[in-house]
């Protein structure tokens, strides 16, 4: 620069942080299951791969694979069970720094959320695994090795399971989406905005794992939220469940271990209490986060919208989990509930009819994204047609639209936590789509250079 010349006092424009953990990919399923590690991979690699060929995008997305130390995870789960009741002692640990540091930020909002019984109920369905697997001899026989991953498995309900490193991988991915509530809400910290890319997901898991059955769901959560505004309480931790699981099959997991969405919520709202006093938790996932629902019910300092599929009652027509089957827009309660075939037009239509006046009514200091790629054509795992007909398009104009609606609410500040999409192609194309929208790039123009990149190696 001259001598003389004017010094820029622009500041740089802020980043799209994504972040990642590798113990989220230690989490085992049966091997029919659609919720693989492999969904991580192929996100994260098209990611790194937008990153690598997009210059436009590189100067603006920083990506973070965390490592976190075996004896940092052991503190932690030391920390959110009482490990003096499981079948296997484990041994105390210094508590150093980093520990202290998850104990005072992660665990408070992990019990929060959760029942302590149900937090137990993990730490010790994964231990009795890591028990079972330290007694099997190290000569087993070859079929027997090759039904480990099937064997070493325990039944949560009928479709979640969890093997002996699924309470690593839930509080990795929990902690994971804390670190990108911390770096969004962080003003000096260079993000505008997050997106974890964690599993397993969370939105189906209630206070006490499985929330109660579809024929009752509503009615216990019109209780929850009554009793929460009498109480004139902005919430309470987690204590008692909100009510049994009936037994059916619709009163399952659906995959979920720890509510990663309402997690993040409450540590905003626990660590971050000078900025943020009010959450909104935007659920895009085709399915309906009955979890996330359950819980926040009972927190005047959270709002849970939801557009997701529904099924056909009046023929018979039954679609998972059978909750928020009716339009609500309430103070802190959206549902919008969409039929079979909902193509992109009419998906964006009912989010700018339902959900963006309700969020711009309450106003929240944070918005979190329940992104699930499961809505795009030709991903949902039931219907290989897919359920709902999005296009990775429309990933990016509801993304661009809940991007617009941060910047206007609440300085900007968005976290985006991946839930469901479970095959390749749509996945790839959705994330790549979907974090466009997060930088504030042009999807036709990602398009275009895609293009133009294909017909120069031509």
């Amino acid at each position: 620069m001259a001598d003389g010349a004017p010094h820029s006092t622009e500041a740089p424009p802020k980043k799209t942080l994504i972040i990642t953990h590798d113990h989220c990919a230690l989490h085992m399923t049966r091997k029919t299951a659609p919720e693989r590690p492999a969904r991580l991979q192929y996100v994260m690699g098209s990611l790194k791969q937008l990153k690598l060929e997009d210059p436009a995008c590189a100067g603006r997305m920083e990506i973070q694979e965390i490592q976190t130390s075996s004896s940092m995870l052991s503190a932690l789960s030391e920390s959110c069970c009482d490990f003096a009741r499981m079948p296997r002692r484990l041994p105390m640990l210094s508590r150093t720094a980093s520990v202290g540091y998850l104990e005072e930020k992660i665990v408070p909002a992990v019990k929060a959320v959760h029942t302590q019984a149900y937090l137990q109920r993990l730490a010790s369905s994964c231990v009795e695994l890591l028990d079972e697997a330290a007694r099997n001899p190290k000569g087993a026989r070859r079929q027997q090795v090759a039904k480990a991953q099937e064997k070493n498995l325990k039944e949560l309900d009928s479709d979640t399971v969890v093997s002996a490193s699924s309470l690593s991988a839930a509080l990795c991915a929990a902690l994971s989406c804390c670190h990108a509530v911390d770096a969004c809400c962080d003003p000096y910290l260079p993000y505008a905005n997050a997106f974890a890319v964690i599993r397993p997901p969370g939105h189906h898991a209630g206070t006490n794992g499985p929330t109660v059955g579809h024929d009752r769901f509503a009615a216990v959560s019109e209780e929850r939220a009554a009793k929460a505004k009498a109480a004139s309480a902005a919430f309470a931790f987690a204590s008692q469940p909100v009510g049994p699981c009936d037994g059916t099959a619709d009163c399952s997991q659906g995959f979920c271990l720890l509510n990663n969405a309402a997690i993040a919520a409450r540590h905003a709202l626990l660590c971050h209490a000078a900025s943020i006093r009010r959450v909104a938790i935007v659920d895009i996932d085709l399915h309906h986060g009955n979890g996330t629902e359950e819980i926040v019910r009972g927190w005047t300092d959270v709002m849970y919208v939801s557009l997701h599929g529904v099924g056909d009652h009046t023929n018979g027509q039954w679609f998972y989990p059978d909750t928020g089957t009716v339009l609500q827009v309430d103070e802190r309660l959206v549902n919008v509930p969409l039929p079979r075939g909902t193509t992109s037009d009419a998906y964006l239509q009912a989010f700018d009819t339902h959900a963006s006046p309700a969020l711009r009514r309450f106003a929240p200091d944070l918005i979190i994204i329940s992104c699930g790629f499961d809505a795009c054509a030709g991903d949902s795992p039931a219907h290989p047609e897919g359920y709902l007909q999005l296009t990775p398009r429309a990933y990016a104009d509801v993304t661009r639209r809940l991007r617009d609606l941060a910047d206007e609410c609440c300085q900007g500040r968005l976290v985006s936590l991946f839930e469901g999409g479970y095959r390749q192609r749509p996945l790839h194309a959705c994330a790549r789509a979907h974090v466009c929208a997060l930088l504030g790039y042009d999807y036709d123009a990602m398009l275009a250079s895609a293009q133009a990149r294909l017909e120069a190696e031509r």
